[in-house]
């Protein structure tokens, strides 16, 4: 028998910006394994995508520890509604050895997740953009489940595991 506390320890919403620093703590924490799964991720060099340089900059830094990382974005070859900012930021990620994806057959990658440790994750409607985590009126959960967490990354791996690999 599952009890509650065995299906979830913790949960926490997630509102707008406050993405930014429960994020980096969670990719911080992580010991062995970071997956995430966006639409958008975007790096620049003006102040507003200052933020974002940290977050990936916190994803080389584990890299370079040697944390996995899997990383499924959205990618259509023909850019037809494509960020092109997904781009560069898979190109250096892979360059740093993470595992990086995109469905086939023009499928959208619309899932926003980050599960670390396969125990704890946030899933919601936050990209990894300026304007996601800016602008946007955005809603997420932290949840700490190792139950929950064993479901999200069994499914996300069938997913990943279908997947193309980064050009």
């Amino acid at each position: 028998m599952v009890t509650n506390s065995q299906v979830c320890t913790n949960i926490e919403l997630i509102v707008d910006n406050d993405y930014i620093r429960r994020s980096m703590q969670l990719i911080r924490s992580a010991k062995s394994e970071i997956i995430l799964s966006t639409f958008k991720i975007q790096t620049g060099r003006n102040k507003r995508t200052e933020v974002l340089r940290d977050m990936i900059q916190l994803l080389n830094d584990k890299l370079k520890d040697g944390i996995k990382v899997l990383l499924l974005l959205n990618w259509i070859k023909n850019f037809k509604g494509v960020a092109r900012t997904n781009e560069p930021v898979a190109n250096a990620l892979r360059a740093l050895g993470a595992d990086v994806r995109y469905l086939k057959d023009g499928r959208c990658c619309h899932s926003k997740l980050l599960l670390v440790d396969k125990s704890q994750f946030i899933i919601g409607s936050h990209n990894w953009s300026a304007a996601s985590l800016q602008e946007n009126y955005e809603m997420s959960l932290f949840v700490n489940s190792v139950i929950m967490a064993k479901v999200l990354r069994d499914k996300f791996l069938q997913t990943f595991g279908d997947a193309e690999k980064w050009l």
